[in-house]
This record gives structure tokens, sequence and C-alpha cells, in this order.
């Protein structure tokens, strides 16, 4: 007995001995290469590695010189965030467009190639030696962005497209090169250069933007009540259309399409909207072909109708409303619109381009005109800046930097029949919450707060005194009922809170 025990014993410490032996192994193997990327993997055109399991860099572009080469912001569920050293070496295409999520790329990655257009990914932070070394004729690049001195060094390089302004492209290249000799193209909309979807209407065209270059595609537009048939065009980058652009779906909704629904390519038949009349947002993924409708607001008071979609709001304590934003479309052609004013549409007293509103006098509006505001595009991208009188409904056309001190201002923008416009003082910024106090009618009012160019909303109610937190990501306006006196509004710039008081 005490001969088994012993063997017993021997082969217990044998295996407790191997079972040490192999964890150790295990967890030095883990230690190793849990920071160190994947074999080589391939991908449709592209040669990858996984990096930490989550990130993916392109290690070789192996796909035919093609018209467009648009690098995919994921692959196989890993985000695309680096390109590695001579990736796209002496590849050729018509244009190249890096997605938002890259960051990094490498040595040589486009050395000696060759593009007509080429987009820079706005998020991209590290290009190393000769990264960017490649023949072009137009850049598009992201104030965001950060060059190097080597960057499109092969000429023939004509137009850079630049989406700040001058002051910010003249900071721009102190960190890169001067590029002397070319043209450059300020405040430009850089979105559109990862493609354009349009809801298509017999009474309306609205474009839809992806803001960071990802799949999913955006819009508002103001809406009367009526019935709207409605398709979406999908185009790539630069207004070249595809191969099955056109999406339509066989159903109705009201105002709202509750969890939306997947359009389908040359489909005959269109989605119906019934609008009760408001601001509507549509959406539409590239990737799934699912697209949604919502009514997010009250009709505004002055909007445009037509190819240009400007919702005017009010200069405080003034009887001016302003407009301002990027308009884009295919280069040399025409934007045209009219003014939408509490239901009444105004044309203008004879033909009026846009571009040449600056500086003259106002253009007169009428009820009884036909004629349109017009505005030619000469690149991809404007920015235009309209002011409309409503008192005299007369327009004109102010520059950046006007519009730019409109835009820093702290104030409550109302819709809807019980106008509240109201400027709120931040002692010219030093202040953190801003406040005003203004005599009110009885009456219901629904508003939003503009602060640092973004419009801040709620969806709750207030009666005469409360306040809630408001969101950048709030569409919905807040709702506050007025019995009538002096109140006091005041608005948290940093955490969005709103309070309002009734002081008498």
């Amino acid at each position: 007995m005490k001969k088994i025990s012993k063997q017993l014993l021997s082969v217990i410490l044998a295996l407790c001995l191997s079972a040490s032996v192999i964890t150790a192994a295990s967890l030095n193997v883990s230690a190793a290469t849990a920071d160190e990327p994947s074999g080589v993997l391939t991908s449709g055109d592209y040669q990858y590695e996984v990096v930490n399991k989550t990130l993916a860099r392109i290690k070789k572009y192996i796909g035919s010189n093609a018209k467009e080469i648009k690098i995919p912001a994921t692959i196989n569920g890993c985000t695309v965030k680096y390109i590695g050293s001579s990736a796209f070496e002496g590849c050729s295409a018509e244009r190249l467009i890096i997605p938002y999520t890259v960051t990094y790329i490498g040595s040589r990655a486009f050395y000696n190639a060759t593009f007509k257009y080429f987009v820079v990914g706005k998020n991209v932070t590290t290009v190393d030696t000769n990264g960017l070394s490649c023949s072009c004729m137009r850049v598009f690049i992201p104030k965001t962005a950060t060059l190097n001195k080597t960057a499109f060094d092969n000429y023939p390089l004509t137009d850079i497209y630049f989406e700040g302004t001058e002051a910010e492209w003249k900071d721009f290249t102190t960190t890169s090169r001067s590029y002397a000799g070319q043209i450059i193209h300020y405040d430009c909309d850089l979105t559109v250069c990862y493609g354009i979807s349009k809801v298509v209407s017999d009474d309306f065209t609205l474009n839809l933007r992806s803001d960071n270059g990802g799949s999913l595609y955006t819009g508002e537009i103001p809406l009367k009540a009526g019935t709207y048939e409605l398709k979406v065009e999908r185009e790539d980058a630069f207004n070249a259309l595809k191969g099955n652009n056109v999406y339509g779906y066989n159903k109705t909704v009201n105002d709202s399409s509750a969890g939306g629904m997947t359009m389908r390519a040359n489909y005959k038949s269109p989605v119906r909207l019934i609008a009760s009349g408001g601001i509507y947002k549509f959406s539409f993924n590239h990737d799934t072909g699912v697209f949604t409708v919502k009514r997010t607001g009250e009709l505004p008071y002055i909007y445009t109708i037509g190819d240009v979609k400007f919702v005017f709001r009010q200069i405080p304590g003034t009887d001016y409303y302003y407009a301002s934003g990027h308009v884009y479309k295919a280069p040399d052609s025409s934007n045209l619109c009219k003014i939408c004013k509490d239901g009444v549409i105004l044309g203008a007293k004879g033909a009026q381009n846009i571009g040449n509103l600056m500086g003259i006098n106002p253009v007169e509006l009428s009820s009884e005109s036909d004629n349109v505001l017009y505005g030619s595009i000469s690149g991809v991208s404007e920015s235009w800046g309209l002011v409309f009188n409503a008192k005299t409904n007369t327009i004109t056309g102010v520059n950046s930097a006007k519009v730019s001190n409109y835009n820093n201002k702290v104030w409550l923008s109302s819709f809807g029949k019980h106008q509240l416009r109201l400027e709120l003082s931040d002692n010219n910024g030093a202040d953190n919450i801003a406040t005003a106090t203004k005599e009110l009618s009885a009456g219901i009012y629904q508003f939003n707060v503009y602060n640092d160019d973004k419009f801040y909303g709620g969806g709750f109610y207030i009666k005469d005194s409360g306040g809630n937190t408001l969101k950048s990501s709030y569409k919905s306006l807040v709702t506050f009922h007025a019995t009538g006196g002096t109140y006091t509004f005041s608005f948290n710039k940093t955490t969005g809170a709103l309070a309002v008081k009734k002081i008498k």
C-alpha cells in the first residue's frame, strides 16, 4: 500500500509540473504576441494585417488601376487606421480617397503614384518620408490633417481645395511646404468628396452628406403639408454616376418612418411621404440601403426653396434674418432658389446672381415675381451668406467674416406663430453663463439655443419657470408656455443647462 501511494504521488507531481510548464508557455506566448500584427491577409483589392485585434494596416493595393480607389474605412470588421509603406506605390487612378479612419501614412505609401484627384483623410496626423510623394492635379486637404514637407512634391499640382479659411491655410503651410504656384480654394466642404446621395422628388431635390466620410448620409429640409413621392440617387465623389444608382421602395409613411426601410436599386415604385408640414430629416446608409425620414420640428419663418436649402435665423433685436452654409453641385452649374416667408413664396424682381449680391444694394423680392435667385459654382463647394430684411422683403449677400460675427453670439431662436428671438449676453464671451431678460405676451413658444455655431435642443416643456439640459445632438425644440410677464433666460455654455424664470 505504501509503494502504491508513492507511485501515485509521483504521477500527480509529474502532472502538476507539466501543467505549470504548459500554462507558463501559454502565458509567455500570449504576452509576446498580444500587440504584434497578424500575418498578411487578403480581402478584395487589399492585402492587410490586423493590429491589436481591432485595427487594420493596409500592406498592398493589389487591384487593377481603377477609375476610383476609395480606401475602405473597415476591412472584415477591423478599422483601417494605417496605410503601410509602399502600399500604393506606382499605382494609377483618376481619383483616390483616404477615409476618415486613417491616421498614419507610411513612407513611400503613394510614391510615384498618379492621380487626377486626391482626397486626404480628415484625421491623418502622421506622414512618413515621401508618404505622399505622388503626382496629382487637384488635392483636397482637411484643415485637421498634418502633412510633411514632401507631400505632393511630384507635379503637376494645379489646384488645392482647403477646408479652412485663408488664415488657417497660412498656419497650415508653416508645418508643410509652401505650395507656391497652385490655386488655393478656401472654405471648401470636403464631405462631398466622399460621395453624395440625393433625395429626389418632383417637388424638391435634397443633397445628403456624410459628415465624417462614413456610410450614413443625412440632410434636412423644410416641407409644406402635402404628399411627396421620393427616391434616392447615389453619386460617387465628384458627381460621376454609378450603376444601379436610383433606389426606390413601395411604402407610405406619415411624417416619420419607424425603423426605416431598405431601398432597392432600380426599383420603380417611390416612397410616399404624407407630410403634415415642418422640418424633415432624411438619412440613407450607403452600405445597407436603409432609408429613414423623420419630422424634427415646425416650419421655420423664413427659408429657401429650390436647389439651395437654407433656414434663416433672426439677428436678435432686428428685422434681419441670416443664413449661411456650403453649397455644392457639379462645377460650372447653377443653383436656383426662392424665399419662403411665413408660407408665402417670394421671387426676385429680375433674375439675380447670389454670388453678385455682395456689397450691392439689396435686391427686392415679391410674391408677384416668378424670377429665381441663382448662383454659379466654380468648384466643388462654395460658402454663401445671405441676409434677408423681413420688413422690406429685400435680400443681400454678406462675407464670411460678417456671418461669423453672428455665429459667435448666444441666442434663442424660435419657430412657429409666436416668435421669440433673444440674444443672451455673455460679456463678449468672457462669461460662461449667458443671460437675458424679456417681456413676453401669453403664448406657446418653441425654440432652441444657438451657441458656438451649434443649435442645442431638448424636447421638454416649461411653463413660466423651469429648466433642463440641452444638447447639440437633440433636434427637438423646447416648448415654453408663457402666461405673460417678464422672464429671465440663462444658458450654461459648458453644461448646456437652460433655466427660465418668471420674475414679474
